[in-house]
């Protein structure tokens, strides 16, 4: 009798850490990445994930330039959400400009965490399916953790709507938002009504005409934003940033994931730093009002 005794009081200790974990974790995202995913990133992104998640602003945009890691530092974002709080409270909505940016970007590396922490020992919630849903077993039977949905321009804000969490924790996440259309904007407006609601949008600054560029050069929705910019120079390989000094195998993996200081030299020299390509894919800026030769404007898509 005694043994058994033992035995629950020591699942009940365990259970208990797990939750006290849970609550560290939930208002520490990096703590979390390193613990239970094996990751971590370079300051510049440390301060996105943590102003994104937890700041006073509830909406973020990035602007970036290419090889940032952007995509897959949204999806540990996302990974965090369907991990860190109980199950059903809360919930993901992901949307990209197609549906294969969703499928094979965002939840393939959505898989990849999910994988990493399993081998670590850190089971993750729930399962991942083939059709851009993460679930979990509930009381009820199958609910979300997460899914991904591109709807039609014209059924944007219909097809999201309802959809959110009843504890007020709703999470949307655009990948390539700079691609994404104002109806799909006006439907994550349409799902944030909770307390709790965050919206996260990532993307290269590639068109113009779009609501990804008024979020920088409209003055209403100045205070509404935290607004970021990564540049080619704000990442280790240009830095010299070190991330995992006691890894060096890790450290290595990251840097041959990021663009490098011969790429940017390159574009230097073939493109020039005043051409529009420049500015977006070294810089993060959007290109100058007049630049249209190179990048086009979505006035059509986004219903301007």
């Amino acid at each position: 009798m005694s043994q058994r005794i033992e035995d629950i009081a020591r699942i009940a200790l365990d259970e208990l850490a797990v939750k006290s974990k849970k609550r560290i974790y939930q208002t520490d995202f990096q703590c979390w990445k390193a613990d239970l995913v094996g990751l971590r990133t370079y300051e510049k992104m440390q301060e996105i994930g943590d102003t994104a998640l937890f700041g006073d602003i509830t909406r973020t945009a990035i602007k970036s330039a290419n090889g940032t890691a952007k995509s897959f530092e949204m999806s540990a974002m996302i990974a965090w959400v369907a991990s860190v709080f109980p199950e059903g409270e809360a919930i993901s909505i992901i949307s990209a400009p197609s549906v294969p940016q969703i499928q094979k970007v965002v939840f393939a590396y959505l898989k990849s965490h999910f994988g990493l922490a399993a081998a670590r020992g850190n089971a993750l919630p729930g399962w991942i399916n083939e059709s851009l849903e993460w679930k979990f077993r509930g009381s009820g039977g199958d609910q979300y953790l997460a899914f991904g949905r591109k709807p039609p321009e014209q059924d944007a804000v219909s097809v999201f709507q309802g959809v959110r969490s009843q504890f007020g924790k709703t999470y949307v996440f655009y990948d390539e938002a700079g691609g994404m259309s104002r109806p799909l904007f006006t439907a994550s407006e349409a799902v944030m009504t909770g307390a709790d609601a965050r919206f996260v949008g990532i993307g290269n600054p590639d068109n113009t005409g779009t609501y990804f560029q008024e979020i920088w050069t409209d003055p209403k929705l100045k205070d509404a934003w935290n607004r970021f910019t990564i540049s080619a120079f704000d990442l280790p390989t240009l830095t010299g940033e070190v991330v995992y000094p006691d890894d060096p195998d890790m450290e290595e993996r990251m840097r041959a994931s990021l663009t490098n200081r011969e790429w940017v030299e390159h574009k230097q020299r073939i493109w020039g730093e005043t051409d529009a390509r420049y500015l977006s894919k070294v810089l993060g800026e959007f290109p100058g009002d007049g630049d249209t030769a190179f990048f086009g404007q979505l006035t059509d898509r986004c219903g301007a």
